[in-house]
């Protein structure tokens, strides 16, 4: 589906945004636009990633916005974005995606709002589209912010989070996908060095809003992966009690089941049999020795 989102004759400027093209489609867009077949290929590809190319007059951009319909359990960069490629030359954008995407419906509304229904310059145009892309980033990353808080609360508490452990993995690889987005579509604005799109304030603000996007998904990932590390030690922790204790037991009951062992061989002479208090004898011994073991582990900080 094709969309003449606004154009205007003085300058003389149009953005058209095409939906889910057919092969068929985009070849005769590309007649019509002169588009260099290798980026009617990428335009093909859904897993490109950001990038950003100069053909002769044509500013050729993908960028990669978030999947608002992505489920909980989507991590990888397939999964939980969108592609969308951007052509720009004088009087002209042109924007290709295979879904609808919000964003792109309120940068249309806002856009032609502005000015008093004006269409802005080409520039102006996919700087808006590009904050717009970042912009869909902010909500996933405080969903995982969250998250995080939510299992570091379970993890002082002193819950288990063995089960959760792959809901913190998930979370960690969302926040990842969403770091190595913001780095690439920062590469993408450092690029932009068209005359054409020479805006400096814009251009500044668009950087600093990937950085900023950049710095936050990289606080996280830290958190998360911090996380990960701190139940991984709290469990090998519960399990090191588990065989101190089991350990400390088997100390105390070894010489008595040796003693006990004694005990159980068939001797013909043992002169304790016959002696009046051999056995309260033998049982203050092993009581002894058992107070022996307790007062040497006291000392050593063990129990």
């Amino acid at each position: 589906m094709q969309q003449i989102v606004f154009t205007t004759e003085q300058p003389r400027f149009t953005w058209i945004d095409v939906t889910a093209p057919t092969p068929g489609e985009l070849e005769a867009l590309a007649l019509e636009h002169s588009l260099h077949p290798n980026s009617v290929q990428d335009c093909l590809d859904p897993q490109h990633l950001p990038k950003h190319e100069r053909i002769e007059e044509m500013t050729f951009v993908i960028v990669r916005a978030f999947d608002e319909k992505a489920g909980p359990t989507a991590e990888t960069t397939q999964q939980i974005s969108r592609k969308v490629a951007i052509f720009l030359r004088e009087g002209l954008v042109l924007t290709i995606h295979r879904k609808e995407q919000s964003f792109l419906e309120e940068v249309k509304r806002r856009l032609t709002k502005e000015d008093g229904g004006k269409a802005p310059s080409p520039g102006a145009t996919l700087y808006a589209l590009l904050d717009a892309v970042l912009d869909t980033y902010w909500k996933p990353l405080e969903d995982a912010e969250r998250a995080i808080a939510h299992f570091e609360q379970h993890l002082f508490a002193g819950k288990d989070l063995t089960d959760t452990l792959h809901e913190i993995y998930r979370v960690k690889r969302r926040v990842t996908v969403i770091r190595w987005m913001a780095r690439h579509t920062l590469e993408v604005i450092q690029k932009l060095r068209d005359p054409a799109l020479a805006n400096g304030p814009a251009q500044q603000d668009l950087r600093e809003h990937a950085e900023s996007l950049y710095f936050a998904g990289d606080e996280l990932f830290e958190d998360a992966n911090n996380l990960l590390n701190m139940q991984l030690a709290l469990a090998s922790h519960r399990t090191s009690e588990v065989m101190r204790v089991l350990t400390l037991f088997s100390v105390f009951f070894m010489p008595l089941t040796f003693i006990v062992g004694i005990y159980g061989m068939n001797f013909e002479f043992m002169p304790e049999l016959k002696m009046r208090g051999g056995y309260p004898a033998t049982l203050l011994f092993m009581l002894a020795t058992s107070g022996v073991i307790w007062l040497w582990f006291h000392r050593k900080g063990w129990l």
